[in-house]
C-alpha cells in the first residue's frame, strides 16, 4: 500500500501517524519501512486513543453496515460493506472535500484497505 500512496502522490517526505497496535511497531514493519527512507512514522501516545481519529470512523462503519446483521456469504458481506461506504461518501461537508474541490481520496483508501481484507478472507476460506 505504501508503493500505491507514495507513486500516486509523489512528496520528498512522508509523515504516517500510526497507533501503537504490535504489528505498527513490529521488527518486520520496522525492517520494511527502512526501503522508504522519505517515510517518517510517528507513534500516538499509549493511553491516548481519542487522537486516533479512524476509530470513531470504524464505530460508525460497523455500525452502519454489520449492526444487527448476519451474513451467510462473503458476498453478503461485501455488499453491506459497500452500501455503507456509499451512504458515508455522500458529499455532505469537508470530510469530502479534497484538494482543488474534488472529492477527498479517503474513501479511496478505505475501499482499497477492505478490498484487501475481503480478499484475505477469500484466501482464508478458499
Amino acid at each position: 500500500m505504501l508503493e500505491k500512496v507514495t507513486s500516486e502522490f509523489p512528496a520528498e517526505r512522508w509523515l504516517i501517524i500510526e497507533d501503537n497496535l504490535g504489528i505498527h511497531t513490529s521488527r518486520q514493519t520496522q525492517l520494511a519501512l527502512a526501503a522508504w527512507p522519505e517515510i517518517q512514522v510517528q507513534f500516538i501516545p499509549k493511553y491516548a486513543c481519542w487522537l486516533n481519529l479512524i476509530e470513531p470512523w470504524w464505530k460508525q462503519l460497523r455500525s452502519l453496515a454489520l449492526k444487527g446483521k448476519r451474513f451467510e456469504t462473503l458476498g453478503e458481506l461485501t455488499e453491506a460493506l459497500e452500501a455503507a461506504l456509499d451512504y458515508w461518501n455522500v458529499p455532505i461537508g469537508i470530510l469530502t472535500a479534497g484538494r482543488n474541490g474534488h472529492k477527498s481520496s479517503w474513501s479511496y483508501w478505505v475501499a482499497l484497505a477492505l478490498s484487501k481484507t475481503i480478499r484475505k478472507l477469500n484466501e482464508r476460506t478458499a
